[in-house]
């Protein structure tokens, strides 16, 4: 049988009651669906990664877009031999993504590009900086060829490691990627706020771009944070 996986987030305001009472009623519906991974809580909104048979799967995606704050969110999903995860974690967090500074994410709202803009562009060689904000580790796994690495052990390294680029790569255009987007999503609006001039984010990250594109530009495998530890890029030409 296959294992489903899905996985998702949305960067919202939510107040500590609205906390608790996601917490409070997470917790006994996903032990009864016998769901595996972890959902992730904060101020600022959800991210969750879990595994399961696919109806019990589907039932969790219901539930939770019964809050109007999670309506018509964006599911990653994909099939797995076995579960990824070997237990379930439900926790709140002070951040979804560890960052040293105060993001002003409405203030500066992400800008997309989706899969298929960027392979055109790397299809046509536009000019632009490809910067993989990923740690470095994860990189080794793999990334795209055009792409520039930070070279940072952990995402809070971001802030000090962005600041140490030549500075004509603020009137540069960037696009930033990472495997899912959540990092970009507060990447993208922290480097506006600094004065890069025209920063974009990979929309769905490398696995939609894997999911859109293939491998073409590609080389090596996505690491992922579960027992499966990289995804194999698919090797094919779209």
């Amino acid at each position: 049988m296959s294992i489903f996986n899905i996985s998702s987030y949305r960067f919202v305001s939510l107040s500590q009651s609205q906390l608790c009472d996601l917490h409070e009623k997470l917790r006994p519906f996903c032990k009864t669906l016998d769901l595996k991974g972890s959902v992730m809580l904060s101020r600022e909104g959800i991210n969750f990664m879990l595994a399961g048979e696919e109806n019990a799967v589907r039932q969790f995606q219901v539930f939770l877009e019964k809050f109007p704050f999670f309506k018509s969110l964006v599911y990653k999903e994909s099939l797995s031999d076995a579960v990824p995860f070997k237990r379930l974690f439900i926790k709140i967090k002070k951040q979804l993504t560890p960052f040293t500074q105060e993001v002003q994410m409405t203030a500066y709202p992400a800008n997309y590009i989706s899969p298929t803009q960027l392979k055109a562009w790397l299809d046509e060689e536009k000019e632009f900086v490809l910067l993989d904000v990923r740690n470095q580790y994860e990189i080794e796994q793999g990334g795209f060829k055009k792409s520039i690495s930070l070279k940072i052990k952990h995402f809070k390294d971001f802030t000090v490691a962005i600041e140490q680029l030549p500075k004509k790569m603020k009137s540069q255009v960037i696009v930033s990627c990472c495997t899912g987007g959540i990092r970009c999503e507060k990447v993208v609006p922290w480097m506006q706020e600094k004065g890069f001039k025209e920063v974009y984010q990979l929309e769905g990250g490398i696995l939609q771009y894997f999911k859109e594109c293939g491998d073409v530009h590609y080389q090596g495998d996505c690491y992922v944070f579960d027992e499966r530890m990289v995804v194999k890029s698919p090797r094919i030409q779209v």
